[in-house]
């Protein structure tokens, strides 16, 4: 992930800076495919998809 260079953002209200915690629990991740990348372990794909 790429650090902010500047601005602000919101995600249903909550400042992504301030509220990282709040922020990230209002969001999901459900892809159309199984997307499986060959270069990275079954471990690392947990890791991924988890950030």
């Amino acid at each position: 992930l790429e650090v902010a260079s500047g601005g602000s953002a919101y995600i249903n209200g909550s400042d992504i800076k301030l509220n990282t915690a709040v922020a990230r629990a209002s969001l999901s991740l459900c892809p159309n495919h199984d997307t499986l990348f060959d270069q990275l372990t079954c471990g690392e794909h947990l890791e991924f998809y988890s950030m």
